[in-house]
């Protein structure tokens, strides 16, 4: 189950985390340069605690994003995330 979050995450609600982490990331290699899978992705690992799979997820995001404004989006978030980490 997700943690940090008083609202429940939908991918969560059976409390299988894990299973939710492997769906996205087979969502993210099928359909990748899709934003929304990416940021759910993200926000998944973020409330489980595994860190470092946030900063690996957000650097792949900017590196491969070609957009330049979704690359800053990306690394706007990715420092708003060390901030607090």
């Amino acid at each position: 189950m997700c943690r940090g979050s008083s609202v429940q995450c939908p991918l969560c609600f059976l409390g299988n985390a894990a299973k939710a982490s492997e769906i996205l990331a087979e969502l993210d290699k099928g359909l990748p340069g899709i934003i929304m899978v990416k940021l759910r992705r993200i926000n998944l690992e973020r409330r489980r605690g595994n860190f470092d799979a946030v900063a690996t997820l957000y650097e792949e995001a900017i590196n491969e994003t070609s957009d330049q404004e979704l690359s800053t989006f990306f690394a706007i978030s990715y420092s708003r995330f060390l901030a607090k980490v």
